[in-house]
């Protein structure tokens, strides 16, 4: 038998059951989930990466519900990141990513798998949070059956491209209004306030990767990346990172040489665009 918890009460209403065997979905006409406000997006791109954090990430399809914790994100800003979407002008792809914040920016990534990226900043920002691994909660098997009967717990939604598949998260939902509907994220009843988190630079890229945009909970089995000790830090390790609520930006010498220079974490696009503005354009 698996014990699945209810958790009834303002501001978190979510509606489970004790069932044989493994966890199903909860259909999705039984499921009410209270959303962060979109305030909490209209802020500062790695403020929001960081925060997100411990939040949980919902997906209601016809098929059921799926949910996971967000333990990994990395931070995009178009105004002075060229790995960002964007960094070059607008476009009809990135449309949504230009948009307000609070959305979902889905893409297609080397024609393989979806990623999702919460918008952030204001309207017209370009400026957006890849989530990148989830602890999976809710749904499990419907997760399962998505991936591959196979798959191992961990491997359900660890990584962008899994997480999409898994979630059932494809081009249908860019755009998707994540303060109301049926892709949410929510507060998560029962995990710290406060987390022990590591910081480093973002994984994948070929560009700007030096940038310590990526944010992961420490000793989270769920983490993505491959590289050895990538993620292998004591608490001891941990307390001595960076602190969470640091903010970067990159000063462009050259094409393919950048230093990053700290700014005030509590800056808005504002002083980021007066950073851009005084790179030197070398390309």
């Amino acid at each position: 038998m698996a014990v699945v918890y209810i958790l009834w009460g303002l501001p978190y209403q979510v509606v489970c059951y004790i069932v044989p065997g493994n966890v199903r979905s909860t259909p999705v006409s039984e499921l009410t989930i209270a959303p962060l406000a979109r305030d909490f997006y209209a802020r500062p791109t790695l403020m929001v990466a960081r925060e997100l954090l411990g939040k949980t990430l919902w997906h209601a399809t016809p098929d059921g519900v799926t949910a996971g914790v967000i333990v990994e994100t990395e931070g995009y800003i178009a105004a002075i990141d060229p790995a960002a979407h964007g960094y070059h002008g607008k476009t009809k792809r990135t449309e949504v990513v230009y948009g307000p914040p609070g959305h979902m920016y889905v893409y297609f990534s080397y024609g393989m798998h979806h990623c999702c990226n919460a918008v952030t900043e204001t309207d017209g920002a370009c400026a957006a949070v890849l989530i990148r691994a989830l602890e999976p909660t809710q749904g499990i098997e419907l997760m399962r059956a998505r991936r591959g009967p196979d798959i191992i717990d961990r491997d359900l939604l660890r990584g962008p491209g899994r997480l999409c598949q898994g979630m059932g998260i494809t081009l249908a939902r860019n755009g998707a209004d994540l303060a109301g509907g049926s892709l949410v994220i929510s507060e998560t009843p029962g995990w710290p306030a406060e987390l022990n988190v590591m910081i480093t630079p973002r994984i994948g890229l070929t560009k700007a990767t030096d940038l310590p945009w990526r944010f992961a909970v420490a000793g989270s089995q769920w983490v993505s990346g491959t590289r050895p000790g990538n993620w292998d830090f004591s608490e001891d390790d941990v307390a001595e990172e960076e602190p969470a609520s640091a903010t970067y930006a990159a000063a462009d010498v050259a094409p393919a040489r950048r230093r990053i220079s700290r700014i005030d974490p509590d800056d808005s696009l504002a002083g980021s665009r007066d950073a851009h503005a005084s790179w030197t354009n070398a390309e």
